[in-house]
């Protein structure tokens, strides 16, 4: 098994939608602010980089070479510098008690220091120039936000959400082996806007890469349709009986942490050795988890043997029992499907268990469709990309009725 699928993906890349009429005033960013990753959409790039944020020391003398997946964040009011992403996460040890899960998974996150910094990071890095488009950017534009929340949460946590872009930011912000970027960003609320995130993926899998509807388009609009959009923290379920809402729910038991919690349970029983969730993301990339024993029972005769311990059987067994609890609560939750004619399946872990989904359903007359389908990006870009077509659609239109 190809472990490396389950690690959240470290990438921002060149893409405009050529189709797509560019604005001088505005600039659109889709973002997902996921408890796995921060994702990202924007007239010019897409990205993502895992949610994770380091606090460094301020002595820049230690900060002289740079990696290519480096993102770093200095705060210009306070001096704090934060390693975010990929390298923050690689620096975490088993042994580390910096964050909690508390702090890490808190559904209440918007007064948290560290969370904002990855989400101004993210705007940074959504409006800076690409290198394919050195003139085509968002700096010094009106910011458009569009964002999600799990659609349970949605009503509550709104207002906060939107309130936290509301603080001005002063910033700068170093990506890869780019110059610093420097910003000074303040955000009118009234140009976020926040959606339940699979409505991301509704719209993502109606509208084409000319942001305009897709001919299909009709058929999912007015049909019965069941998405699924299964990501790090929560699998959120959201259904449309025709044009009216059948569900709307957030579960927190069957995402990829507590796939990765059972991960670390198992490691725990056979290795004696705790490795918490926050910890695991690294050893995804090649699937081992290094050893270090001592031979040798003598005082002065010994020596140390290390050994990189294979876990990818038990992260597909554990994987699995997931997605199979996961798919049979659903069941019970939508009477078994009933009346439903199209799931749609999304996010990272929908990615990852996709062909095991289409495996349950192949019996069934409900077809089985991909977030991404109307794209080749991989489909935890699903919503995120479906936020920006929606709003640059809906900005373009705003802007004819003037």
């Amino acid at each position: 098994m190809n472990t490396s699928i389950y690690r959240t993906r470290t990438e921002w890349v060149p893409k405009v939608y050529e189709k797509i009429k560019r604005n001088d005033d505005y600039w659109v960013i889709g973002l997902d602010s996921g408890y796995g990753g921060m994702k990202g959409f924007s007239p010019n790039k897409y990205f993502c980089f895992p949610s994770y944020a380091r606090l460094l020391e301020k002595d820049k003398s230690m900060m002289t070479m740079y990696d290519r997946q480096d993102v770093i964040y200095e705060d210009l009011d306070t001096g704090e510098i934060y390693l975010l992403g990929r390298n923050a996460q690689n620096s975490i040890s088993r042994n580390d008690i910096n964050d909690t899960d508390n702090e890490l998974f808190n559904r209440k996150r918007f007064k948290n220091k560290k969370f904002y910094v990855l989400c101004m990071a993210a705007i940074g890095l959504a409006a800076m120039p690409n290198q394919k488009h050195s003139d085509f950017h968002g700096i010094g534009k009106e910011i458009i936000i569009q964002a999600g929340l799990p659609p349970a949460y949605l009503e509550m946590d709104r207002e906060p959400y939107i309130h936290m872009f509301s603080r001005a930011a002063n910033y700068r912000l170093k990506v890869g082996k780019n110059p610093w970027q420097e910003f000074h960003i303040t955000i009118d609320p009234k140009n976020v806007y926040v959606m339940a995130q699979p409505s991301g993926t509704m719209a993502s899998i109606n509208i084409g890469n000319n942001g305009q509807y897709i001919p299909e388009a009709r058929n999912y609009l007015t049909g019965n349709v069941l998405i699924l959009d299964i990501g790090f923290h929560t699998m959120d379920v959201f259904g449309m009986k025709g044009h009216v809402r059948s569900i709307n729910e957030s579960f927190d038991r069957f995402g990829m942490r507590s796939i990765l919690q059972m991960v670390s349970d198992e490691i725990k029983k056979e290795k004696n050795t705790e490795i918490r969730v926050s910890c695991m993301q690294k050893y995804l990339e090649k699937g081992t988890i290094p050893f270090t024993s001592e031979m040798g029972m003598d005082e002065d005769e010994f020596r140390f043997s290390d050994e990189e311990w294979p876990f990818d059987t038990i992260l597909e067994r554990c994987s699995l029992k997931v997605c199979n609890a996961a798919l049979k609560h659903l069941s019970t939750i939508t009477d078994q499907f009933a009346d439903y004619e199209y799931l749609v399946v999304t996010g990272g872990t929908g990615a990852a268990w996709y062909a095991w989904i289409q495996e349950k359903f192949k019996g069934s007359k409900l077809k089985i469709i991909p977030g991404n389908q109307n794209d080749s990006l991989d489909m935890q870009y699903a919503n995120v990309r479906g936020y920006y077509l929606f709003r640059t659609m809906m900005m373009q239109q705003k802007k004819k009725q003037k």
